[in-house]
């Protein structure tokens, strides 16, 4: 029997067709993939802990990832009410800082006069439209993440059980792979998952440990230069950290908005700039290098992308949960020779020569 050639256009459309229907799954069932792709992420979390009672303590695999998630849900739990009473102190607060912004602003139109000639008046009255929308708008955004929190309650709600059945059934799954590959070499498979681990883990703790170390730096460099409520602010500007590129720029405009509306002057702007900028370099610099480590391997253009499409799916959850699957997708595609070109697309290699460098700097300032 010859084989039939199909066309090459037949191939792209079926291709094409076959990721337009699943990212139309995937948006559509989005309510049970997400909790899933975070419990996921979770579990690869908790697992050293639940591994360390299972093999040092030797508490029984069921007591261990129940001992570790009753812990996780107190700590989470307490952390949570601690947030719950600052932000209860601000909201009580807000017509005081209302009242605030609102004479500072009058300081500004009063200043803007006495140099530039513009009517006080005026200025009064688009700049009192200014902070009312600005508090309209913070309030909207209270109202919806509450809204948000509560629709998706039930979903956080069964999170700890896809947690506890993944940590559980973790052999099983491990089994079910190298069942599910037969016929594939062994070692391959063997080093793939290793890898895929090793990444997770890696990546989601070293975030977590970022994320809290960002907790006590922001809230003390805010402390320091004499911000008011600086702990609720350090803590969600570090919770932004989360999502990388983008939640430094989001978490570092709050305490930046807050001081410029409400400071006594504008050396509190100036001093939440100082933070942020010593903060960030140490972020960058030394903390997430050392503790996250160059383990997802992606280029940043990639992320940037990934961060929006997931965004556009999944909101929030998604834009949590699509770097370290896309650091695994590279991790796949390495490991099989048809896609390693995608592998080279997704990853951080072939711009080294165009790379800033010390020893370029180093080699630029020394020639003579």
């Amino acid at each position: 029997m010859e084989n039939i050639k199909i066309p090459t256009i037949f191939k792209a459309t079926a291709y094409m067709l076959f990721a337009i229907m699943s990212v139309y799954v995937v948006i559509i069932a989005k309510g049970f993939l997400w909790p899933l792709a975070l419990a996921l992420l979770f579990a690869y979390l908790l697992y050293p802990f639940a591994n360390y009672f299972e093999k040092r303590l030797h508490f029984p695999r069921i007591l261990s990832n129940l001992t570790v998630l009753i812990i996780a849900i107190v700590l989470l739990a307490m952390f949570l009410f601690f947030m719950y009473k600052q932000l209860a102190m601000l909201v009580s607060d807000f017509e005081t800082i209302k009242i605030k912004a609102m004479a500072n602003m009058q300081s500004v139109a009063h200043s803007l006069e006495e140099s530039l000639g513009i009517d006080a008046a005026q200025q009064k009255f688009y700049l009192g439209q200014v902070v009312d929308k600005v508090f309209e708008s913070a309030g909207a955004i209270a109202g919806l993440f509450v809204s948000s929190a509560s629709s998706t309650l039930g979903s956080f709600v069964i999170m700890p059980i896809y947690i506890f059945f993944m940590l559980y059934y973790r052999d099983k799954f491990y089994d079910f792979i190298f069942m599910a590959a037969k016929g594939h070499n062994t070692e391959k498979v063997e080093k793939v998952i290793t890898d895929v681990s090793s990444v997770a883990k890696n990546y989601v703790g070293g975030v977590f440990v970022v994320v809290s170390i960002l907790c006590f730096t922001n809230s003390f460099g805010l402390w320091l230069i004499g911000m008011d409520y600086f702990i609720i602010l350090g803590v969600v500007s570090a919770i932004c950290n989360f999502i990388p590129y983008f939640g430094t720029p989001l978490g570092f405009a709050f305490p930046l908005v807050f001081a410029i509306f409400t400071g006594d002057s504008p050396n509190l702007a100036l001093g939440v700039v100082a933070v942020f900028s010593v903060v960030q370099f140490t972020e960058n610099n030394i903390l997430t290098p050392s503790i996250v480590g160059g383990n997802l391997r992606l280029n940043p253009i990639v992320i940037i992308l990934s961060l929006i499409v997931g965004a556009m799916i999944w909101g929030i959850p998604g834009m949590l949960v699509i770097v370290p699957f896309m650091a695994v997708m590279r991790i796949v595609f390495e490991h099989e020779e048809r896609f390693k070109a995608f592998a080279f697309l997704l990853g951080d290699q072939g711009t080294e020569k165009h790379a800033v460098t010390f020893d370029k700097i180093k080699s630029i300032f020394g020639k003579k």
